[in-house]
């Protein structure tokens, strides 16, 4: 080996080299639990790391702004599905409004129709058959 082109590595700077290492073992793994804080949103405005802190990084950063976007079309989804409730019950209260107006007014229309076919004959009420025979013109016996 050349001596002149390699230098070996005194005890002293060998241990400061250590500590550097360990120092930005230590960074990394604090970078990293930023991350899954940040993935699972424990992250609140006032907690937020800034770029040119200690523990902020890059990819920190990134995955801040998809829990951010995440959170956001959670509670815009929350809104469409809060909507979506109200117009379908209110769809459903119309739907049951419209059954009610139609129940009466087949009732009118019954009643009208006595009125114009059983009375005339002296009848107080009518099964069904008989009923649909005075409506065709074909009058049942009347038996007083």
């Amino acid at each position: 080996m050349n001596d002149a082109n390699q230098r070996q590595m005194t005890w002293y700077e060998l241990v400061e080299a250590n500590t550097v290492l360990k120092a930005e073992v230590e960074r990394l793994r604090v970078q990293l639990a930023g991350c899954g804080v940040a993935a699972l949103g424990g992250t609140d405005d006032p907690v937020v790391a800034t770029e040119g802190q200690w523990g902020w990084s890059p990819v920190y950063q990134d995955v801040l702004n998809l829990r951010r976007e995440r959170d956001r079309l959670a509670e815009e989804r929350d809104s469409w599905k809060a909507q979506s409730a109200e117009l379908i019950e209110e769809a459903e209260l119309k739907k049951a409004e419209a059954r009610r107006r139609e129940r009466e007014a087949v009732a009118w229309t019954l009643t009208e129709l006595t009125r114009e076919h059983a009375l005339p004959l002296g009848v107080a009420s009518l099964n069904a058959e008989a009923f649909a025979a005075a409506l065709n013109g074909r009058y049942p016996e009347v038996t007083t």
